[in-house]
C-alpha cells in the first residue's frame, strides 16, 4: 500500500485491521530504510521523525523526508506476530560467539535484528551459507552476526551489531509456512524480466508474492519489491520489474485447547487456507470424565472446521461423570444407603446396610457387589447396580404334652 507523504508530524496510517509488530518502509525512489518493531519505545528508531509508532489499526510517522516528504509516495510492509509462523522479540547481548537465542518456537528461515540505536539491520535466511548473514541493504557477507539457523532459535556471532556484551536487541524471525513464506537462492543470467519460479526457487506450492527480497551473495545491489510498488520501482540501485503470483492465500490459526481433566488428540493448532477445512481434532477426557462441549457451545466431536473465514481458538470442556447407584431387593427387607443422595459421582463411595424385615433375614448382595458382609461399601467408578437378598426365617411349632410311663 502506497502511502502518499503529506509531510505532517506524526502523520497516521490506518486500515491495517490488527495491530502489527514489525515494519518496514521505503520511499518509491532512492535507497532509504525504516524500521520499526514492538517494544520499543516512542520515537525510538533510528532516526527522529521516522515511524514513530504501531498502533492498533496502522502505524504513525514522523516528519523525517525518509518517510513522510511532501509529493512522495512511500511503499511499506508491516506484519502481524503469530506464534505459529512469526515471532518479534528482544534479546540481550553477551559478547560471547555462538550465543544461542532460543524460544522462538518453531525452526526459523529467516531472521531480522539490529541493535537499539544503531541503523545496521543483520539478515540471515536458510538458503544461505553456514555463518554468512548479510545486512540488509549491503554488498558483504559477514560470518560474525547471525550465524546459524536451529530448531526453536538462531545462533550469533561476536559483531557488537548483534551481540555486544550488555547490548539490546531487537528481532524478528519467519517460519516457512506453505502458500505464505519461503526462502530460496537462484543463479543470474543478466536477462531482463526474468521470471523467477519455481524452476530457479523452491517456491511453496500456491504462495503468493506481496513482498520480494533480493540480496546478492557477492559485491553487488540489493533489491525489495512490494506488491503495491509500481513496475521498475526502485530499490536502492537493483530494480525487480513485477511479482507474479497465483491469487493471495490468506491463512488462519485454528487452536484447540483442552480444558481442565483432558486432552486434545489431533494437531493443533493449525493454518487453514481461506474457505479451507481444518483436520479432525478429538477433545479426550481425563478417566472419570466426560466431554461437555466447545467453548463456542458446539458439542461436535470428534471436530473438523470448516470453511474457515477467521482465526479461530476454542476450549474443550469436560465434567465429572454422575451416576446413579440402583438396589434390588429379593425378599423382605431395605437397604440404607450412606450418604443417600439420588446423583452419585465418579469415585464416590458409598455404605450399603441391609436391613431385614421381622421373620426374615439378610442373605447376600448380588450384581455389582457381592458377599455376605453387612454393612458393605462400593467405589462409583462406572455404572453400577446391587441386589439385596433375603430369606424368610423357619419356625418350627413346639409340642407340649405328656406321657404316661
Amino acid at each position: 500500500m502506497p502511502i502518499p507523504a503529506e509531510r505532517l508530524h506524526k502523520h497516521s496510517v490506518s486500515g491495517l485491521l490488527s495491530e502489527k509488530q514489525s515494519f518496514l518502509s521505503t520511499p518509491a525512489e532512492g535507497r532509504g530504510i525504516n524500521n520499526q518493531r514492538s517494544g520499543l519505545g516512542s520515537n525510538d528508531i533510528f532516526f527522529a521523525g521516522g515511524v514513530i509508532s504501531l498502533d492498533a489499526d496502522g502505524f504513525t510517522v514522523g516528519s523525517n523526508n525518509r518517510v513522510n516528504n511532501a509529493d512522495t509516495t512511500y511503499y511499506w510492509i508491516a506484519f502481524k506476530e503469530d506464534a505459529l509462523s512469526l515471532k518479534v522479540s528482544t534479546y540481550t547481548g553477551d559478547g560471547v560467539d555462538n550465543h544461542v537465542i532460543t524460544g522462538v518456537g518453531f525452526t526459523p528461515v529467516a531472521v531480522l535484528g539490529f541493535r537499539e540505536g544503531t541503523s545496521n539491520v543483520s539478515i540471515k535466511t536458510s538458503s544461505m551459507a553456514s555463518n554468512d548473514s548479510k545486512l540488509f541493504y549491503s554488498t558483504s557477507t559477514y560470518t560474525d552476526r547471525v550465524k546459524t539457523l536451529m530448531a526453536d532459535g538462531f545462533t550469533l556471532g561476536t559483531n557488537a551489531e548483534v551481540n555486544a556484551n550488555g547490548g539490546t536487541y531487537h528481532y524478528v524471525v519467519w517460519k516457512a509456512v506453505a502458500g505464505s513464506m519461503q526462502t530460496g537462492s537462484y543463479e543470474g543470467d543478466g536477462t531482463d524480466d526474468r521470471n523467477i519460479t519455481a524452476d530457479a526457487v523452491p517456491l511453496v506450492t500456491g504462495i503468493s508474492l506481496e513482498l520480494s527480497y533480493v540480496n546478492q551473495s557477492s559485491a553487488g545491489p540489493t533489491g525489495t519489491k512490494t506488491a503495491t510498488a509500481s513496475n521498475d520501482a526502485d530499490s536502492g540501485v537493483a530494480q525487480i520489474l513485477a511479482l507474479q503470483a497465483p491469487p493471495v492465500s490468506i491463512l488462519y490459526a485454528v487452536t484447540y485447547t483442552a480444558g481442565a481433566n483432558g486432552t486434545i488428540s489431533g494437531t493443533t493448532p493449525q493454518l487453514v487456507n481461506h474457505g479451507g477445512s481444518g483436520t479432525a481434532v478429538t477433545a479426550v477426557p481425563n478417566t472419570g470424565y466426560h466431554f461437555v462441549d466447545w467453548s463456542d457451545t458446539s458439542t461436535d466431536n470428534p471436530r473438523t472446521d470448516t470453511n474457515v473465514t477467521a482465526d479461530l481458538s476454542v476450549t474443550a470442556g469436560f465434567a465429572l461423570n454422575q451416576y446413579t447407584l440402583p438396589v434390588n431387593l429379593v425378599g423382605s427387607g431395605s437397604v440404607i444407603k450412606d450418604p443417600d443422595q439420588s446423583i452419585c459421582f465418579y469415585g464416590d463411595k458409598i455404605t450399603l446396610t441391609a436391613a431385614a424385615t421381622p421373620g426374615w433375614t439378610f442373605v447376600e448382595w448380588g450384581g455389582d457387589l457381592s458377599g455376605p458382609d453387612n454393612p458393605k461399601f462400593i467405589t462409583l467408578d462406572d455404572k453400577k447396580s446391587v441386589t439385596a437378598t433375603f430369606r424368610a426365617l423357619l419356625f418350627l411349632p413346639l409340642v407340649v404334652g405328656h406321657y404316661g410311663g
